[in-house]
């Protein structure tokens, strides 16, 4: 090709005018400040012309060749006199993109030619922390030499150290700590992300156990928080990281995390509770490490997605655990909880799991809690002189309809729902919920409910209502609950209160170990309510087998 032949198309106006020697053209033209300094097509070109993304034919041969055709390529350039230090339109420079095709030769070439070892993209990131995210710690050594920074963060806040971290490159992290310490940059290690993170938190969360046990080494803080209270502890227990969880368990200081969730200590700090994240995560090995540790079983938590309490609204915002579990359904994590000594029951005025099992309609939690003695009448105190009725009760109108045969069946008691005015409120909200949600006729309804009443003003005044607000037919109903209780009804729900009291919700096996006359056994027993189905909610084979199951271990007690 013969590069001293013109061609008028490519040049400028002022070169065209001079080549065609018009005087006045070219006198116009600069009169006109048109560009005097536009190359032609003759001679070459300039080694560090860019495109119009701002991209140097240096830049583009360490972008897209490798190995030893990118070396070839980049000792022309550099021979002849590019400039390593032009970056393109997001501030890339020949060196970054090195770093990211991992070159070591071109790498030391363009070091040795000056190029920048600082200098980061439109998203301050440098060429450390690309170097950082390789196992070979030789372009880390190569940029420290040139006395890189080490404490450079990207636009997320990160350091070199930090990404070395989170890849998991145990030499490159070792070089960079090492060349901290000889800097005298020893908080460099607990320098967090944008979020607060730090080296320490993102190595546990991936389980990079080298990682972690080398950052503690150079003086980590495992005791560090996010800014969303998260420490490396959470996040070993959310990767489900054991080994991690380990070594933080050690170094951490524990007692301030194991207070604020004990249920006689608990505060709510916006703290995330550790025996809750395993839940929902399902890290069960770390839920036995954290509770062989010290944290208690029955640990508080607030609530999530609680829809209950905005019609019941004394229920409270804290659950345990063990509630938490039951409402992930996580007969797994709820043994491991039971198994270290979590109470079944409300601890310290918490939410009650067995709410939980009913609403998610899960037999297995459901039954669980029943096999570990839950109590169905838990006496909620609501105040120093109130004692809130009966919230197992009220709950089942919220769950499937078998739901409340069950739990009428192991001895809840429905007459604590009319003790004073403000318990007939409640019952008269849930009832009204339960017709709405369900085809159910109010007179078969409440003539079922009547089975397991003591008659009083309360029921009297909820029996009434309910028939304003769902107009029927209760003309046999009202002229029943316009008399006392009969004697034999009386006598039969104070038996079963009593045996309650002192049995639980054993009462339907205690009942049978009692030698009554089979047709005053049947009347307290209430047997036809045993073996409940829960239609399409749920496997009734499972079902039926959980039932049968509570029937032979109540008989080996």
């Amino acid at each position: 090709m013969d590069f001293t032949e013109t061609w008028n198309n490519t040049c400028s106006k002022i070169g065209y005018a001079a080549r065609l020697g018009k005087v006045n053209l070219l006198n116009r033209c600069i009169r006109d400040k048109k560009p005097v300094d536009v190359a032609d097509n003759r001679g070459g070109s300039d080694i560090n012309w860019t495109t119009h993304e701002g991209e140097t034919a240096l830049l583009l041969a360490c972008k897209r060749r490798q190995g030893e055709v990118a070396n070839a390529f980049v000792n022309l350039l550099l021979q002849y006199g590019a400039d390593p230090n032009i970056v393109d339109n997001e501030e890339d420079s020949p060196l970054l993109e090195a770093i990211r095709k991992n070159n070591h030769q071109v790498v030391e070439q363009l070091i040795a030619a000056g190029a920048d070892v600082n200098a980061s993209d439109c998203s301050s990131w440098s060429p450390l922390h690309a170097a950082a995210t390789f196992q070979d710690p030789f372009l880390v050594q190569c940029l420290l030499k040139q006395n890189a920074c080490i404490d450079a963060r990207d636009e997320c806040g990160m350091t070199p150290i930090f990404t070395a971290a989170q890849h998991g490159c145990e030499q490159c992290l070792k070089e960079l700590l090492s060349a901290a310490r000889d800097r005298n940059m020893k908080n460099a290690v607990n320098i967090g992300a944008e979020d607060w993170a730090t080296p320490l938190m993102i190595a546990a969360q991936q389980g990079f156990l080298n990682c972690l046990n080398l950052l503690i080494e150079f003086g980590a803080d495992s005791n560090l928080k996010t800014t969303d209270n998260v420490t490396a502890l959470h996040l070993s227990v959310q990767g489900n990281h054991e080994d991690c969880l380990d070594v933080l368990l050690k170094t951490m200081d524990l007692e301030p995390l194991i207070k604020a969730f004990h249920p006689s200590t608990f505060e709510n700090k916006d703290w995330i509770c550790p025996l809750h994240l395993a839940v929902e995560k399902g890290s069960y090995g770390c839920l036995k490490k954290l509770l062989s540790t010290g944290f208690s079983p029955d640990s508080l938590y607030c609530c999530d997605e609680n829809n209950l309490a905005r019609l019941i609204t004394f229920l409270p915002e804290k659950e345990t655990a063990l509630s938490y579990a039951a409402y992930k359904k996580d007969t797994e994590s709820m043994a491991i909880l039971l198994a270290a000594g979590a109470s079944c029951n409300p601890v310290n005025g918490a939410y009650h799991p067995l709410l939980r099992a009913m609403r998610t309609l899960d037999p297995n939690a459901f039954h669980m809690l029943i096999d570990h003695g839950v109590d169905v009448n838990y006496p909620r105190t609501i105040s120093p002189s109130r004692v809130a009725l009966n919230e197992v009760f009220l709950c089942s109108f919220f769950a499937h309809p078998n739901l409340m045969r069950l739990v009428l069946y192991h001895g809840c008691d429905p007459n604590l729902s009319f003790q004073n005015e403000s318990d007939v409120f409640f019952f008269i909200r849930c009832v009204g919920q339960f017709m709405r949600r369900n085809i159910l006729d109010l007179p078969g309804l409440l003539k079922f409910l009547l089975q397991f009443l003591i008659i009083n003003r309360g029921v009297q005044c909820a029996f009434h209502e309910l028939n304003s607000l769902f107009p029927s037919d209760l003309e046999e109903i009202f002229e029943e609950i316009s008399k006392p209780s009969t004697l034999k009804q009386i006598c039969t729900i104070k038996l079963r209160q009593h045996l309650y009291s002192i049995h639980g919700v054993k009462l339907p096996h205690i009942i049978r170990l009692l030698g009554l006359p089979s047709f005053l056994e049947v009347d307290v027993a209430f047997y036809n309510l045993k073996l409940p189905v829960f239609h399409n909610y749920c496997n009734i084979h499972l079902l039926h087998n959980s039932c049968l199951k509570i029937i032979k271990i109540s008989s080996q007690m």
